[in-house]
């Protein structure tokens, strides 16, 4: 569940054209809301239909490593070579000392 977290705050921060310290802001807003989301899943099954906390939330998290996983590689993968790369990113957010 961290890990999409993590992965929506580096999206964002690359997506957002926000600059300075408020890109970061943004982004750090929009993967606490994603983990907040994410983690309600666990409780809301345990109220409405009595599942145990403990074992949703580690299937949940088997299901998130899994989603992450297969969302990484899809936007790391060019279809002509079927090799992963890394993107070169623009630098969307600059920080000013």
């Amino acid at each position: 569940m961290v890990f999409l977290g993590a992965v929506t705050a580096c999206a964002s921060a690359l997506t957002i054209k926000i600059p300075g310290i408020g890109g970061l802001i943004v982004s750090m807003v929009f993967a606490g809301l994603v983990g907040g989301i994410i983690t309600s899943i666990p409780g809301v099954l345990s109220v409405k239909t009595g599942a145990n906390v403990l074992v949703t939330s580690l299937m949940l998290n088997y299901i998130c490593l899994f989603l992450d996983h297969g969302l990484f590689l899809r936007s790391c993968m060019t279809q002509h070579k079927n090799v992963n790369y890394s993107f070169k990113f623009r630098i969307t957010l600059n920080f000013q000392y």
